[in-house]
């Protein structure tokens, strides 16, 4: 091989590894935009992770001391919590 052979080989290959750099790049934006939402609630989550922890150990204490309350207020709370679910979609179709 020549020079002029070695250069344009070499033009070749960087002109190669730029587009896949341009590709992962674009893969990464893609794969950021996809995981927000989960990043996001992960996020929040951390932010009330203290006082999340601090109403799952009263709840926990409650249950071993007063089971059959513990689970009267367990069904109230998934019953609150799907009707503000339907009550929040329903809204959003208005």
């Amino acid at each position: 091989m020549n020079l002029r052979e070695l250069q344009e080989n070499r033009r070749r290959l960087e002109y190669k590894i730029f587009q896949q750099r341009l590709d992962m790049a674009v893969a990464v934006r893609d794969w950021h935009e996809a995981t927000a939402p989960i990043d996001n609630g992960w996020a929040v989550l951390m932010r009330y992770k203290k006082p999340i922890m601090l109403v799952a150990s009263t709840v926990l204490v409650g249950g071993v001391r007063r089971p059959k309350r513990s689970f009267k207020l367990l069904r109230r709370g998934v019953l609150a919590f799907t009707v503000g679910n339907r009550i929040r979609k329903l809204l959003h179709k208005v």
